[in-house]
């Protein structure tokens, strides 16, 4: 982003739209998720005015006409759009082929069906047979979607969470009850816990210990009490 001797961006926007851009990528950290698209738009911008700059370099070199030349800027300018539309009409394609989550807080949220239907049998099964429930790992959007109380945690950061004594502590007391229910989601585990065997040192061990898993769908697991 070197501002030639042609360009119309001043060195100090551009040094601020660098230094910005870099910043803007931590939107991502520590997991890329939904946040992804966003965190382009900065990029997508510094690359159009990286392209602008190229064009100006090469055109040094041209013999065009400037009627020529404005013709050419034009077709570069409406490259990205199309692709930008092209890939807009796909989207939206896609968006109305999914069903709508229909859940509370969920308005526009449209996902695969099957995924869906998951998420319905769930909450079916947390509203039949559990006064208090607690997911592992964590999965908070249940606690709005089915009007049970959230636990309430002492800190709610960290690489390392499920080592938390005072986590524990809190969750162990959601599960006292003889209706309390767990939601064991499996594919996530390996994500959230350390690499090395640690369930006596989780909750998971307690879990283990306390409940039995009595139906699943996929990789969701529901357990009660034994």
């Amino acid at each position: 982003m070197v501002p030639g001797r042609r360009s119309t961006f001043p060195q100090l926007q551009r040094a601020l739209l660098a230094a910005v851009t870099v910043l803007h990528a931590l939107n991502v950290y520590p997991v890329a998720g939904s946040q992804l698209r966003f965190t382009m738009v900065l990029l997508a911008i510094v690359a159009a005015i990286c392209v602008h700059d190229a064009l100006l370099v090469l055109a040094d070199g041209w013999t065009w006409g400037p009627q020529r030349f404005r013709r050419a800027k034009l077709v570069l300018a409406a490259l990205p759009i199309a692709v930008y539309l092209v890939s807009l009409s796909s989207a939206t394609q896609a968006y109305r082929r999914l069903a709508p989550l229909d859940l509370p807080g969920t308005s526009g949220i449209h996902i695969d069906p099957d995924e869906r239907a998951r998420y319905h049998w769930v909450l079916q099964k947390i509203s039949q047979s559990c006064d208090s429930f607690v997911s592992f790992p964590a999965m908070h959007s249940l606690y709005l979607w089915t009007g049970k109380l959230p636990p309430v945690y002492p800190e709610v950061d960290g690489w390392q969470p499920y080592l938390s004594r005072e986590r524990q502590a809190v969750e162990r007391r959601m599960l006292a009850g003889p209706r309390s229910c767990v939601l064991y989601i499996d594919h996530l585990v390996p994500f959230w816990l350390p690499a090395k065997d640690t369930s006596k040192r989780t909750l998971l061990g307690f879990i283990q210990e306390q409940f039995v898993e009595v139906d699943a769908r996929t990789d969701f697991h529901f357990l009660v009490r034994r």
